[in-house]
Protein backbone atom coordinates (compact mmCIF):
# COMPACT_ATOMS: atom_id res chain seq x y z
CA UNK A 1 0.00 0.00 0.00
CA UNK A 2 1.67 3.47 -1.23
CA UNK A 3 1.25 6.39 1.12
CA UNK A 4 0.81 10.53 0.42
CA UNK A 5 2.40 13.07 2.28
CA UNK A 6 2.20 16.65 1.13
CA UNK A 7 4.18 19.86 2.69
CA UNK A 8 3.87 23.59 1.14
CA UNK A 9 5.94 26.12 1.24
CA UNK A 10 5.89 28.83 3.97
CA UNK A 11 4.91 31.22 1.23
CA UNK A 12 1.71 31.98 0.11
CA UNK A 13 1.36 30.93 -3.92
CA UNK A 14 0.95 34.15 -5.35
CA UNK A 15 0.07 34.06 -9.27
CA UNK A 16 2.23 36.73 -10.20
CA UNK A 17 4.98 34.57 -10.18
CA UNK A 18 5.94 31.23 -11.14
CA UNK A 19 4.30 28.36 -9.45
CA UNK A 20 4.20 24.43 -9.65
CA UNK A 21 2.58 21.59 -7.54
CA UNK A 22 5.12 18.63 -8.06
CA UNK A 23 4.88 15.17 -7.01
CA UNK A 24 7.87 12.51 -6.47
CA UNK A 25 7.25 8.92 -6.96
CA UNK A 26 9.26 6.48 -4.70
CA UNK A 27 9.14 2.97 -5.47
CA UNK A 28 10.46 -0.37 -5.76
CA UNK A 29 11.17 -1.31 -9.45
CA UNK A 30 11.48 -5.23 -9.82
CA UNK A 31 12.49 -7.42 -12.87
CA UNK A 32 9.23 -7.29 -14.39
CA UNK A 33 8.02 -3.88 -17.11
CA UNK A 34 4.74 -4.79 -16.91
CA UNK A 35 4.47 -4.85 -12.98
CA UNK A 36 6.82 -1.88 -12.79
CA UNK A 37 4.65 0.28 -15.29
CA UNK A 38 1.57 -0.74 -14.03
CA UNK A 39 2.34 0.77 -10.53
CA UNK A 40 3.71 4.00 -11.99
CA UNK A 41 0.50 4.31 -13.59
CA UNK A 42 -1.46 3.81 -10.43
CA UNK A 43 1.08 6.65 -8.91
CA UNK A 44 1.47 9.00 -11.22
CA UNK A 45 -2.52 9.50 -11.71
CA UNK A 46 -2.53 9.62 -7.62
CA UNK A 47 -0.13 12.49 -7.64
CA UNK A 48 -2.34 14.02 -10.54
CA UNK A 49 -5.66 13.79 -8.25
CA UNK A 50 -4.02 15.81 -5.79
CA UNK A 51 -3.08 18.49 -7.89
CA UNK A 52 0.54 17.59 -9.39
CA UNK A 53 1.73 19.63 -12.72
CA UNK A 54 4.62 17.68 -12.71
CA UNK A 55 5.55 14.37 -11.67
CA UNK A 56 8.87 12.56 -11.32
CA UNK A 57 9.70 9.38 -11.24
CA UNK A 58 13.14 7.61 -9.46
CA UNK A 59 16.13 6.09 -11.56
CA UNK A 60 15.71 2.71 -13.41
CA UNK A 61 11.65 3.23 -12.44
CA UNK A 62 10.70 0.70 -15.37
CA UNK A 63 13.17 -1.83 -14.83
CA UNK A 64 15.55 -2.81 -12.25
CA UNK A 65 17.61 -5.71 -13.47
CA UNK A 66 20.21 -6.35 -16.45
CA UNK A 67 19.95 -3.39 -18.86
CA UNK A 68 20.67 -5.54 -21.38
CA UNK A 69 17.42 -7.27 -20.74
CA UNK A 70 15.04 -4.09 -21.25
CA UNK A 71 17.68 -1.18 -23.14
CA UNK A 72 15.34 0.50 -25.72
CA UNK A 73 15.48 3.25 -27.94
CA UNK A 74 14.22 6.36 -27.36
CA UNK A 75 11.49 6.86 -28.79
CA UNK A 76 10.29 3.38 -27.78
CA UNK A 77 8.12 1.78 -26.07
CA UNK A 78 8.57 2.97 -22.81
CA UNK A 79 9.07 6.73 -24.00
CA UNK A 80 5.26 6.45 -25.64
CA UNK A 81 3.74 4.93 -22.34
CA UNK A 82 5.01 8.08 -20.47
CA UNK A 83 4.03 10.29 -23.73
CA UNK A 84 0.13 9.02 -24.01
CA UNK A 85 0.00 9.34 -20.32
CA UNK A 86 1.05 12.81 -20.25
CA UNK A 87 -1.13 13.75 -22.91
CA UNK A 88 -3.94 12.25 -21.55
CA UNK A 89 -3.40 13.80 -18.13
CA UNK A 90 -2.03 17.54 -19.24
CA UNK A 91 0.94 17.17 -17.20
CA UNK A 92 4.80 17.35 -17.53
CA UNK A 93 6.77 13.42 -16.94
CA UNK A 94 10.32 13.49 -15.70
CA UNK A 95 11.37 9.60 -16.60
CA UNK A 96 13.76 8.69 -13.64
CA UNK A 97 15.43 6.95 -15.92
CA UNK A 98 15.88 3.81 -18.11
CA UNK A 99 18.54 1.94 -20.35
CA UNK A 100 18.46 3.26 -24.20
CA UNK A 101 19.59 1.57 -26.72
CA UNK A 102 21.64 3.20 -29.38
CA UNK A 103 23.03 1.89 -32.15
CA UNK A 104 25.89 2.80 -32.21
CA UNK A 105 27.28 2.11 -29.03
CA UNK A 106 28.26 -1.65 -27.17
CA UNK A 107 26.52 -0.62 -24.06
CA UNK A 108 23.00 1.20 -23.28
CA UNK A 109 23.11 4.87 -21.59
CA UNK A 110 21.54 5.09 -18.42
CA UNK A 111 19.35 7.53 -20.13
CA UNK A 112 16.84 10.56 -18.00
CA UNK A 113 13.73 12.45 -20.76
CA UNK A 114 11.15 15.05 -20.03
CA UNK A 115 8.01 14.53 -21.38
CA UNK A 116 5.38 17.75 -21.72
CA UNK A 117 1.48 17.77 -21.67
CA UNK A 118 1.54 17.66 -25.22
CA UNK A 119 3.38 13.78 -24.69
CA UNK A 120 6.31 15.42 -26.79
CA UNK A 121 10.34 14.32 -25.34
CA UNK A 122 11.44 17.68 -24.95
CA UNK A 123 15.11 16.59 -23.32
CA UNK A 124 17.39 13.62 -22.59
CA UNK A 125 20.16 13.55 -20.41
CA UNK A 126 22.66 10.61 -20.68
CA UNK A 127 23.93 9.57 -17.41
CA UNK A 128 27.90 10.70 -17.23
CA UNK A 129 29.28 9.86 -13.65
CA UNK A 130 28.45 5.92 -14.00
CA UNK A 131 28.62 4.37 -9.58
CA UNK A 132 31.52 2.74 -8.78
CA UNK A 133 31.98 1.32 -5.07
CA UNK A 134 34.15 -0.88 -3.36
CA UNK A 135 32.39 -1.71 -0.42
CA UNK A 136 33.16 -5.43 0.66
CA UNK A 137 29.47 -6.25 0.25
CA UNK A 138 28.23 -3.33 -1.77
CA UNK A 139 30.80 -3.52 -4.72
CA UNK A 140 29.63 -2.38 -7.83
CA UNK A 141 31.09 -0.96 -11.00
CA UNK A 142 28.07 0.83 -13.17
CA UNK A 143 30.63 1.04 -16.53
CA UNK A 144 30.05 -2.80 -16.68
CA UNK A 145 26.85 -2.15 -17.89
CA UNK A 146 26.49 1.37 -19.06
CA UNK A 147 28.28 3.98 -21.38
CA UNK A 148 28.97 7.24 -19.84
CA UNK A 149 27.19 10.01 -21.77
CA UNK A 150 29.27 13.08 -22.37
CA UNK A 151 26.87 16.42 -22.54
CA UNK A 152 24.83 18.17 -19.98
CA UNK A 153 21.29 18.97 -20.14
CA UNK A 154 19.49 21.80 -18.96
CA UNK A 155 15.65 21.19 -19.64
CA UNK A 156 12.26 23.25 -18.99
CA UNK A 157 8.98 21.99 -17.13
CA UNK A 158 6.48 24.40 -17.04
CA UNK A 159 9.09 27.55 -17.27
CA UNK A 160 10.88 26.47 -14.83
CA UNK A 161 14.71 25.62 -16.10
CA UNK A 162 15.90 22.22 -14.60
CA UNK A 163 19.24 20.92 -14.49
CA UNK A 164 19.47 17.30 -15.24
CA UNK A 165 21.20 14.62 -13.31
CA UNK A 166 21.14 11.10 -11.81
CA UNK A 167 22.21 9.93 -8.89
CA UNK A 168 25.82 9.34 -8.55
CA UNK A 169 26.25 12.36 -10.64
CA UNK A 170 25.17 14.22 -6.97
CA UNK A 171 28.72 14.01 -6.18
CA UNK A 172 30.14 15.85 -8.67
CA UNK A 173 29.60 19.77 -7.97
CA UNK A 174 31.42 20.58 -10.73
CA UNK A 175 28.04 19.57 -13.07
CA UNK A 176 25.91 21.24 -10.86
CA UNK A 177 28.09 24.44 -11.66
CA UNK A 178 27.80 24.24 -15.43
CA UNK A 179 24.26 23.45 -15.00
CA UNK A 180 23.73 26.62 -12.32
CA UNK A 181 26.00 28.88 -15.15
CA UNK A 182 23.61 27.91 -17.16
CA UNK A 183 20.34 29.29 -15.78
CA UNK A 184 19.41 25.67 -13.67
CA UNK A 185 16.27 26.79 -10.63
CA UNK A 186 15.65 23.18 -10.05
CA UNK A 187 18.07 19.93 -10.30
CA UNK A 188 16.88 16.07 -11.15
CA UNK A 189 18.21 13.44 -8.78
CA UNK A 190 16.46 10.33 -10.04
CA UNK A 191 18.23 7.69 -7.68
CA UNK A 192 18.44 4.21 -6.63
CA UNK A 193 21.22 5.10 -3.98
CA UNK A 194 22.66 2.30 -2.23
CA UNK A 195 21.60 1.65 1.58
CA UNK A 196 25.03 2.05 2.95
CA UNK A 197 25.41 5.03 1.09
CA UNK A 198 22.17 6.54 1.77
CA UNK A 199 22.08 6.62 5.37
CA UNK A 200 25.26 8.67 5.37
CA UNK A 201 25.59 10.55 2.46
CA UNK A 202 21.91 11.01 0.89
CA UNK A 203 20.35 13.82 3.29
CA UNK A 204 23.51 15.66 3.42
CA UNK A 205 24.24 15.71 -0.14
CA UNK A 206 21.13 16.52 -1.52
CA UNK A 207 20.53 19.70 1.28
CA UNK A 208 24.21 20.62 0.54
CA UNK A 209 23.69 21.00 -3.12
CA UNK A 210 20.30 22.69 -2.41
CA UNK A 211 22.03 25.21 -0.69
CA UNK A 212 25.53 25.39 -3.01
CA UNK A 213 23.14 25.91 -5.77
CA UNK A 214 20.45 28.40 -4.81
CA UNK A 215 17.83 25.80 -6.52
CA UNK A 216 15.38 23.60 -5.59
CA UNK A 217 16.00 19.81 -5.44
CA UNK A 218 13.63 17.07 -6.79
CA UNK A 219 15.22 13.57 -5.54
CA UNK A 220 13.08 10.92 -6.36
CA UNK A 221 14.19 7.07 -5.37
CA UNK A 222 14.27 3.23 -5.02
CA UNK A 223 13.97 1.81 -1.85
CA UNK A 224 14.42 -1.76 -1.08
CA UNK A 225 16.20 -4.83 -2.15
CA UNK A 226 17.52 -5.20 -5.83
CA UNK A 227 16.55 -8.48 -6.98
CA UNK A 228 18.80 -10.56 -8.56
CA UNK A 229 21.52 -8.30 -6.75
CA UNK A 230 23.47 -7.96 -3.52
CA UNK A 231 22.29 -4.52 -2.40
CA UNK A 232 19.35 -2.62 -1.00
CA UNK A 233 18.30 0.86 -2.48
CA UNK A 234 18.00 3.67 0.57
CA UNK A 235 14.29 5.13 -0.22
CA UNK A 236 13.76 8.48 1.47
CA UNK A 237 12.93 10.57 -1.50
CA UNK A 238 13.01 14.23 -1.07
CA UNK A 239 11.97 17.30 -2.27
CA UNK A 240 14.24 20.21 -0.61
CA UNK A 241 14.47 24.04 -0.88
CA UNK A 242 17.00 27.10 -2.01
CA UNK A 243 17.37 27.18 1.18
CA UNK A 244 17.93 23.99 2.18
CA UNK A 245 14.79 23.39 3.86
CA UNK A 246 13.03 19.62 3.44
CA UNK A 247 9.56 20.38 2.10
CA UNK A 248 8.82 16.90 1.38
CA UNK A 249 9.90 13.43 2.01
CA UNK A 250 9.20 9.58 2.15
CA UNK A 251 10.06 7.07 4.55
CA UNK A 252 13.16 4.58 3.49
CA UNK A 253 10.91 1.47 3.00
CA UNK A 254 7.30 1.83 1.25
CA UNK A 255 5.80 2.91 -2.53
CA UNK A 256 4.55 5.94 -1.90
CA UNK A 257 3.84 9.69 -3.65
CA UNK A 258 5.05 12.94 -1.70
CA UNK A 259 4.32 16.43 -2.69
CA UNK A 260 5.23 20.36 -2.63
CA UNK A 261 4.91 23.39 -4.29
CA UNK A 262 7.48 25.30 -5.65
CA UNK A 263 7.59 28.93 -5.97
CA UNK A 264 9.86 31.15 -8.39
CA UNK A 265 9.41 34.23 -5.30
CA UNK A 266 11.17 32.41 -2.85
CA UNK A 267 13.79 31.07 -5.05
CA UNK A 268 14.59 34.94 -5.72
CA UNK A 269 14.07 36.42 -2.50
CA UNK A 270 17.19 33.23 -1.64
CA UNK A 271 19.38 34.25 -4.23
CA UNK A 272 19.02 37.68 -3.44
CA UNK A 273 19.58 37.37 0.65
CA UNK A 274 22.29 35.65 -0.16
CA UNK A 275 23.97 36.90 -3.37
CA UNK A 276 26.15 34.62 -5.16
CA UNK A 277 27.48 36.01 -8.47
CA UNK A 278 29.60 33.84 -9.99
CA UNK A 279 28.04 30.75 -8.89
Amino acid sequence: MFTKKEKSSSLTPNTKYKYMKIGVIQINSINDLEVNKEKINFLIRSAVLDGAEAVFLPEVAFFRGASSNIAEAIPGHISGFLSCLAKKLNIWIHSGSIAEKVSRAQKPFNTSFVVNPAGKITAKYRKIHLFETLLKKDSICESNFYAAGNKITLAEIKDWRVGMTICFDLRFSSLWTKLRQKGAELFTVPANFTYRTGKDHWEILLRSRAIEFQSYVVASAQWGEHIGKNFSAYGRSMIIDPWGQILAEAPIKGDCVILADIDKRYLNEVRETIPMKNA
